[in-house]
């Protein structure tokens, strides 16, 4: 327009604004025994993630998002249980980013293969007769043969080849494996 001696410009920007944003990934580690007895106590742990939102005041958009860099959780020994053995000695979550879904774990303990033997005596001549040797999973019951172990019957046979019962540290019983 040649009317116009003096042009004019304004120049505008689209404003921003800043804002904190957090995430956690949490963990729980479950610890269970194959043969049902008490496991040790489940371990819950967690990472916390800071990152920063850069939003447009007009458009009301986030433009920029920040996080922190990928994190380790703490490596969690398995706990030790007399008599079994865990499918994973350690448990280890390594470079998780903020983003991450929640994560379980399952550490699953198994009997180790206990032994135990059982030798009968002869008092008189000094010398032993037999020696039963048994070997099962911690803290289940002493089987030969399939059927539960006791000194009864190994009794009765020495008994009715004259022999007589000084002492059975058995008591009798039906055995069982220790852990």
């Amino acid at each position: 327009d040649s009317s116009v001696d003096q042009h004019f410009v304004v120049h505008l920007k689209h404003g921003t604004s800043t804002k904190q944003i957090s995430d956690d990934v949490n963990r729980t580690i479950n610890y269970t025994m194959s043969d049902g007895s008490k496991a040790p106590a489940q371990v819950k742990d967690s990472i916390h993630f800071s990152g920063t939102q850069t939003i447009d005041k007009v458009t009301k958009k986030v433009t920029n998002t920040t996080w922190d860099p990928n994190k380790d959780f703490k490596d969690v020994t398995s706990p030790a249980v007399k008599g079994y053995t865990p499918n994973r000695k350690v448990v280890s979550d390594k470079n998780i980013a903020h983003d991450h879904a929640d994560i379980v774990e399952n550490v699953v303990y198994t009997p180790e293969i206990q032994k135990l033997d059982v030798t009968y005596h002869d008092d008189t001549t000094n010398t032993d007769l037999k020696k039963d040797e048994i070997s099962g999973d911690s803290n289940s019951v002493a089987s030969k043969d399939g059927t539960p172990y006791t000194t009864g019957s190994s009794i009765d046979d020495y008994k009715n080849k004259g022999y007589e019962l000084v002492s059975d540290s058995t008591d009798g019983k039906q055995l069982t494996f220790d852990s």
